[in-house]
């Protein structure tokens, strides 16, 4: 698009904003001359000149007497604008978890647009685990869908059954049953002290825990068993979706 024959419809204004995001942004506080956009943006002056100049044909900025300043429709443009950026930015957040989810999954728009999302990083590698934990301390009834093996949460899980603290119910898949009763001495104590435990038939699509009915949080897994991430959402509707999966999984599964 040129700025001698600006493109003033939905496709050029949001071609323009994203073209010229740096000098919008620079706008944002009031007006400012040339020579002041220049200076604080580090850019040539053909560049400040031409971006204002596209702009103003997108009806986004206009010359006052004080310098350039965003019109009413820039202002508005441009607070519209930064909400695509961020839903954009939150979504390339997403995508390590959603690509670990089969494509065939059952797996709602509302679960992505309303969660959370926690990712492990560099630093914090366990980041997604550690906020799981979190949500089950506070928790009286935990249900679960787990497609991977953590036997480390076993003690805790047994006390906790064992002294009547929560009520807890897992439904597994076989390889998961049988690496925590390898690597658990105490699985029967705690299927006798009232740990519901359900063998699933096949795999598990996604792991899936809902604390209480007040929240659910959706964990996706690579191939090595690493969990990639993990969407935290607390809506009632999502609750709603998510007790519907874990109940049709747990009726077809096997009760240990």
């Amino acid at each position: 698009m040129s700025w001698m024959d600006p493109d003033g419809g939905a496709d050029g204004v949001v071609s323009t904003l994203s073209n010229r995001w740096a000098l919008v942004e620079a706008l944002a506080d009031g007006p400012r001359s040339k020579a002041d956009l220049e200076a604080s943006l580090g850019v040539a002056r053909s560049t400040v000149y031409k971006g204002l100049r596209e702009l103003e044909g997108a009806g986004v900025v206009r010359a006052t007497s004080e310098g350039y300043a965003l019109t009413q429709f820039g202002r508005l443009a441009r607070r519209k604008h930064d909400d695509y950026r961020a839903t954009v930015a939150r979504l390339c957040a997403l995508r390590s978890v959603l690509d670990a989810v089969p494509r065939d999954a059952d797996l709602p728009l509302s679960v992505v647009e309303r969660s959370r999302v926690v990712v492990p990083d560099r630093h914090a590698p366990e980041r997604p685990l550690t906020r799981f934990e979190t949500l089950a301390d506070g928790a009286r009834r935990i249900r679960t869908l787990s497609p991977v093996a953590i036997p480390r949460f076993m003690p805790d899980i047994h006390d906790s059954v064992a002294a009547g603290d929560r009520d807890i119910e897992m439904v597994v898949e076989s390889g998961v049953l049988d690496a925590i009763d390898r690597r658990y001495d105490g699985f029967e104590a705690a299927l006798d002290d009232g740990l519901g435990v359900y063998a699933a038939e096949g795999s598990l699509p996604f792991g899936l825990a809902l604390f209480d009915d007040e929240a659910v949080t959706l964990t996706a897994h690579a191939t090595d068993g690493s969990m990639q991430g993990l969407l935290l959402c607390d809506c009632p509707d999502v609750c709603a979706w998510a007790d519907g999966v874990y109940d049709r999984h747990r009726r077809a599964a096997t009760e240990v």
